[in-house]
């Protein structure tokens, strides 16, 4: 049921949210079903960490975050490559000449959803104001400790901001008494903000779930409880949720989105366009219950249970298949009733080789043996069902600046090359070397990609063991540096290939992936001019000098990106086109309620 990983490695695993039940719902599998009430059922495949947008930075909260606030900007639901669009702005940002400025225009229908937290109940205008104490409350560290860094340096004054909350501690300051320069509401509907270099990375953040925009009234009135209960201005309210962390979300009546209007070639005629125009959301109701394990949920969409479920490795082999031109489809006797998708996502994986290691570190020779022998495409097609696509550095090929675009390529597996490295290293067929120790956190996966590796491994003598342990204690343990090798990975947090190069820095020792504690100062020094280069020729040439220099050095090794697949009921499901970059299709989804309570035909 996964979609093979979760979109953040450091956030993947079992994240546990203390929920309350907010009202009484008879909450049953079948969800509710009486034939008229649009219900969309999905699942959630673990609890999340929190429902306050600015306290969560993991896949499983930002899911439901996403439903219940909106962020300024967003990513449009058809259009492939990415194109960022307006979502509480009413346009897309001005900049100045020099790119220094930029000016955000404000929508002036959009309202909060009704709450307790208001004087009268009744959900008040949007305004600017919100914004200003939203951006300022994401940098609070005694809020956020998890994704400012993605916005670190970057706004004038906002790093002195969180720097002075830190000094004064926890609960000694209002948010009105900073007065950043950076940051300011110019009217009720214009907010200016003042960037320390030209850069759309603040752009491209302010869309992600981390940045909505939540009003200043309920944060006081509930303080941490916030999280239990979220209110922003939605398409969604929550309805409900336990301790198990199900959840159950209404529409909100007076969002203020439609369904967009236009798409890329072949939507029309999917019928993606019928909605065009109408009011968003299209369901009354979401239905998500939590249901780790993938066979007892793809056992209830097999009897109608769900509308939409991710597929693992598992549950691919019974119900799908991947054919000979490598496009995927559904097993014969479901091609009736079920359609099935598959969409890239802007995710990278990569086995990362700790260099304070006293064989690996300080044997490039060893290091580029293991790089040479390394089965990249044979895991793809053997632990992955062919649900990826081999890439040569660590940029997904959904963002510009792949290896492709940069015109780099790999080593190719060569294992007769691979052993000569080896007795060059002085460990011929393995000899004199340690069992290295491969850490990695328990699940049902984590055996087979160990005992691919360890096989393949194996042939030019290089021995590994595993060390499976629950995700919490695999991130203190990677963080501690105690492994030798482990696989990394990362999901965009904004489609730039920095986001994703940068994760080898020196800085990322401590704020990364960087895991391995490889340092080179060159590398460094050119993903610093990355940052302040424009997309381009030049941009390119930076970001393959740093492939080449990791090519050379070898801290670590690519690996693959993902390809998400999964299945929906075609007889009842409208408008489904996976949304990777924003998980925000159940707004857009919409369902024949009729043809759904007659379930499948299977």
């Amino acid at each position: 049921m996964k979609e093979i990983f979760s979109r953040r490695m450091k956030t993947l695993g079992m994240i546990m949210l203390t929920s309350m039940v907010l009202s009484s719902c008879s909450c049953s599998s079948r969800g509710g079903l009486d034939g008229k009430t649009k219900v969309l059922r999905k699942v959630l495949t673990a609890k999340g960490k929190s429902l306050d947008p600015h306290r969560q930075f993991d896949a499983a909260s930002s899911e439901v975050v996403t439903l219940i606030f909106d962020s300024l900007f967003t990513t449009h639901y058809l259009k492939r490559p990415i194109e960022f669009v307006p979502n509480l702005a009413e346009a897309m940002p001005e900049f100045s000449k020099d790119g220094k400025m930029m000016t955000v225009r404000l929508r002036r229908d959009v309202k909060f959803q009704d709450g307790a937290c208001f004087a009268d109940g009744k959900g008040r205008a949007f305004n600017s104001a919100d914004v200003v104490y939203s951006f300022t409350r994401f940098s609070d560290p005694f809020v956020n400790a998890n994704s400012y860094s993605l916005i670190e340096g970057l706004v004038v004054g906002l790093d002195d901001a969180r720097k002075a909350m830190d000094k004064l501690g926890e609960g000694k300051y209002k948010y009105e008494q900073f007065d950043v320069e950076g940051l300011k509401a110019l009217d009720d509907y214009t907010v200016q903000i003042k960037l320390t270099r030209p850069t759309m990375v603040p752009m491209q953040v302010m869309a992600k779930a981390i940045m909505s925009i939540v009003p200043k009234e309920c944060v006081e009135k509930y303080g941490e409880d916030f999280q239990f209960h979220p209110l922003g201005t939605g398409a969604f309210v929550l309805k409900y949720t336990n301790r198990l962390g199900d959840v159950w979300l209404k529409k909100n009546p007076d969002y203020h989105l439609t369904y967009p209007t236009e798409g890329e070639a072949g939507d029309q005629e999917k019928g993606l366009l019928e909605s065009a125009g109408k009011r968003l959301p299209l369901v009354d109701e979401i239905y998500a219950p939590v249901i780790e394990e993938s066979q007892p949920a793809v056992l209830k969409f097999e009897r109608g249970y769900f509308d939409w479920i991710g597929l693992d490795s598992d549950s691919f082999k019974r119900l799908a298949v991947k054919t000979g031109d490598g496009q995927f489809a559904v097993r014969g006797k479901y091609e009736k009733d079920v359609a099935l998708y598959a969409a890239m996502d802007s995710s990278s994986f990569w086995i990362t080789l700790n260099m304070r290691h006293p064989f690996l570190g300080k044997n490039l020779k060893l290091r580029q043996a293991i790089a040479m022998t390394i089965n990249r495409q044979g895991y793809i097609d053997q632990v992955l069902n062919g649900r990826g696509i081999v890439l040569d550095t660590v940029v997904p090929m959904t963002i510009a600046s792949n290896h492709r675009d940069i015109g780099f390529t790999w080593y190719a597996r060569d294992v007769e090359k691979a052993k000569a490295l080896m007795a060059e290293a002085g460990f011929p067929n393995g000899r004199g070397l340690p069992t290295f120790k491969y850490v990695t956190s328990a699940g049902g996966s984590a055996q087979r990609i160990f005992e691919f590796h360890r096989r393949t491994l194996e042939e030019i003598g290089v021995k590994i063991t595993i060390d499976a342990m629950p995700y919490s204690s695999y991130l203190k343990k990677i963080e501690e540096g105690d492994f030798d090798l482990i696989t990394s990975g990362w999901g965009a947090d904004y489609p730039d290939p920095e986001n994703f190069t940068s994760l080898l820095t020196a800085l990322a020792r401590t704020q990364g992936q960087n895991y391995g504690n490889w340092k080179n100062s060159d590398y460094d020094a050119l993903s610093d001019k990355t940052k302040i280069t424009p997309p381009g020729e030049a941009r390119d040439k930076l970001f393959l000098e740093m492939a080449e220099i990791i090519k050379k050095d070898v801290p670590i090794v690519p690996l693959m990106g993902a390809i998400r697949v999964g299945l929906y009921p075609k007889n009842w499901v409208r408008n489904f086109k996976r949304d990777l970059e924003s998980d925000r299709d159940a707004i857009h989804m919409d369902i024949d309620v009729a043809k759904q309570k007659e379930g499948l035909s299977l």
